[in-house]
């Protein structure tokens, strides 16, 4: 799986760009009001002027 996520450059790129590293993130939905939670591997905030979040799972 590495091997082919480093052979594509984009993937590379967001990999190696720097961020946040395992970051917990915490709202509650505005038409539900349920809590919701996430854990991304890596956040970028500002990667070509876009927020990212990063989840690598594998199969």
């Amino acid at each position: 799986m590495s091997d082919g996520i480093l052979r594509n450059q984009t993937d590379k790129d967001l990999l190696t760009y720097a961020g946040e590293i395992e970051t917990s993130y915490f709202w509650a939905d505005r038409v539900t009001k349920l809590e919701c939670k996430c854990r991304p591997d890596k956040t970028i905030l500002d990667y070509r002027g876009r927020a990212v979040l990063i989840d690598v799972k594998t199969t």
